[in-house]
């Protein structure tokens, strides 16, 4: 008998055990018509929760890609050596929001998401707190941008797994 071992299943059945706003989130991503982000390894289940098209992919507090479960083929397009137009990164928790500002840079928008509702709004840097659930969004050729295209194309190694 051969057992198959699925990520995606794994995000699944890890997000339904606790308790998770992932489809909620989902929902919110795709009201602001974001497809290719980060998050740290837990969060990147977001995009495991709804119809759309979503792409959030593993990263480290440094900024880093997280191996554990991905290999750097995982951040590219398909079938081309160039990496994903990432332009935001998805937080929830206040550490892991902060480190990644440090490694980034600071986000050209913040949307602090709904708690019950699709209600995603901007919010500026200093009224981020515990108590939500964000996205930091970066515009195509900002700094924070181009830092996050330094960060995944680097010729990163398994020194960088969690």
């Amino acid at each position: 008998m051969i057992n198959n071992f699925s990520l995606s299943n794994s995000f699944k059945i890890t997000a339904l055990t606790f308790k998770s706003d992932f489809a909620l989130d989902n929902k919110q991503i795709n009201f602001l018509g974001l497809k290719n982000g980060l998050s740290d390894y837990w969060g990147s289940s977001v995009s495991e929760f709804g119809t759309s098209k979503l792409n959030v992919s593993p990263i480290l507090p440094n900024g880093k890609p997280n191996f554990w479960a991905h290999s750097p083929y995982n951040y590219r397009s398909s079938n081309s050596d160039d990496i994903l137009n990432y332009n935001f990164v998805y937080t929830r928790d206040i550490d892991f929001t902060n480190s990644i500002i440090k490694a980034y840079g600071e986000p050209d928008k913040i949307y602090q998401l709904g708690k019950e509702i699709v209600n995603p709004k901007i919010v500026e840097l200093d009224s981020i707190n515990k108590d939500y659930r964000y996205i930091l969004f970066y515009n195509k050729n900002s700094i924070g941008w181009s830092n996050i295209q330094a960060n995944i194309s680097d010729k990163a190694t398994k020194e960088y797994c969690q």
